[in-house]
């Protein structure tokens, strides 16, 4: 896996965070300060944990399991489609993406919502 530096997530614009009003108190750890009514966010602690998840992730494809990447924005969509049909053309199996609309509950909540999709059908 590929080592993220600071400075790439700093000019990406991964510090910038929702206003104020939006802020959930999960990510109070992670707000570095507060800008113009926006949150900062701590980028030593982004790289930190996106090490931690890409570990993770590379754990779980060398045992065989199952991914699913969920990348819904208007602004992720085209890049999650273009770099997870080559991921998948390399990998085959096991990765799965979902772009479009993420129907909640989905893994939390399946057997309530594959209910409904009975119902559906």
């Amino acid at each position: 896996m590929r080592e993220v530096t600071l400075e790439e997530l700093l000019e990406a614009g991964c510090h910038f965070g929702h206003q104020v009003t939006r802020s959930t108190p999960k990510m109070r750890d992670f707000i570095f300060e507060t800008r113009d009514n926006i949150h900062i966010i701590d980028l030593e602690k982004t790289k930190q944990y996106l090490e931690e998840g890409g570990a993770f992730v590379k754990s779980i494809a060398k045992k065989g399991g199952t991914i699913i990447i969920v990348g819904t924005k208007r602004q992720a969509r085209g890049i999650v489609e273009d770099i997870l049909r080559q991921a998948q053309d390399k990998i085959g199996e096991g990765l799965f993406y979902v772009t479009s609309h993420w129907v909640g509950g989905l893994l939390t909540n399946f057997s309530e919502v594959s209910k409904n999709f009975e119902k559906l059908k």
